[in-house]
């Protein structure tokens, strides 16, 4: 059986590794918070993934995704809670 990391671990984790600057995902692009600028669909690689479900009265999944851009050299998180599942 797969034991499951806090939401806090796998962040810790992804930090100790290298992952360290923080994304957000518009539409197919990532935003970089600290280089403060939009990468398109194709400069950038998701490679690790954790999936959580959080709440107890009303179940959402927050997905946790390392990034790596490969014209910056930024290594990031990507924290993302999909509309539907």
């Amino acid at each position: 059986m797969r034991q499951q990391l806090p939401v806090q671990d796998a962040i810790s984790a992804l930090h100790k590794k290298g992952f360290t600057s923080d994304f957000r995902l518009i539409g197919k692009n990532l935003f970089w918070v600290q280089g403060k600028q939009l990468m398109p669909a194709g400069s950038y690689e998701m490679r690790e993934c954790f999936r959580f479900i959080t709440g107890l009265q009303k179940p959402a999944i927050l997905i946790i995704y390392s990034v790596i851009s490969f014209h910056d050299d930024a290594m990031g998180i990507l924290i993302d809670r999909p509309r539907s599942y």
